[in-house]
């Protein structure tokens, strides 16, 4: 039922076949979309030569209750760590785990205009945890990180240490996210 991956791949390519399109806010919930879907929703959010990417205006996209993968989050967090645009992504219930986490985390770096992280009810562990720790570590635009009903708790933050005992960004985020 839902879209699945030839809907979400059929919205791409009619997205990357047209000109820049003026979309800034795009919802696929719960539709069935796994990771050649998921790839190629990424695949129009990453830059195409002098066009710049399909949906150079998103600002807001929900993928909420489909089968992401750690493929998929792959695919997402190399389009987050060229997109310019996108400020609030929710994979929440997306099936993400630890490694689909570290995936997202590695884009955290380079990534300075996400502004929102939803990622609740992932069955993120502890591991993935210390992983977007590390990445906020090193990113200066997220502003809210969501994490709630995964495995990692509080120890995943807790656990991890803040450099030279300077105040943090990621300390502020650590504590709205155990509290």
């Amino acid at each position: 039922h839902g879209l699945g991956d030839r809907g979400a791949c059929a919205i791409a390519h009619g997205l990357a076949a047209g000109s820049t399109c003026n979309l800034r806010s795009l919802a696929l919930e719960e539709e069935g979309i796994g990771e050649a879907g998921i790839t190629a929703i990424a695949a129009a959010l990453s830059p195409r030569g002098a066009r710049g990417p399909a949906l150079a205006l998103l600002e807001k996209l929900s993928l909420r209750g489909n089968p992401v993968s750690t493929p998929g989050a792959g695919a997402l967090a190399r389009a987050l760590h060229l997109n310019t645009t996108l400020e609030r992504l929710d994979l929440s219930s997306c099936s993400l785990s630890g490694l689909g986490a570290a995936r997202l985390a590695e884009a955290l770096p380079h990534n300075c205009t996400l502004l929102e992280l939803r990622l609740v009810r992932n069955g993120i562990p502890v591991v993935g945890a210390i992983a977007l720790a590390s990445g906020l570590l090193h990113n200066e635009g997220l502003e809210s990180l969501q994490l709630g009903a995964n495995p990692c708790g509080s120890e995943g933050w807790l656990g991890f240490p803040l450099p030279d005992g300077r105040p943090s960004r990621v300390a502020g985020l650590v504590q709205a996210i155990s509290s």
